[in-house]
């Protein structure tokens, strides 16, 4: 059996999930401020990062925008079940 050797480049993931931010969420409601993060798995350095309204917008619509500025969709990622 052959094992194929994977260039630094294709060994590369990233990962794309969305936080609420504690002590965002006002009384009464039940959303808050949100931050959706692009970070490396291999450094774990944040490559991006985006603010979004919990009541007004999504994350599923946050990621979708950061994987086509980033060009991100073109690398392996990794996503929750929410995507």
């Amino acid at each position: 059996m052959e094992f194929f050797k994977l260039t630094e480049a294709e060994k590369q993931w990233f990962a794309l999930d969305g936080k609420e931010l504690r002590g965002s969420i006002q009384s009464g409601d039940k959303r808050g401020e949100a931050v959706v993060h692009t970070i490396k798995h291999q450094t774990g350095e944040a490559l991006s990062q985006e603010y979004y309204s919990g009541y007004k917008q999504s994350e599923v619509t946050i990621v979708r925008r950061l994987l086509g500025q980033n060009r991100s969709s073109a690398q392996k990622v990794s996503l929750d079940a929410l995507h």
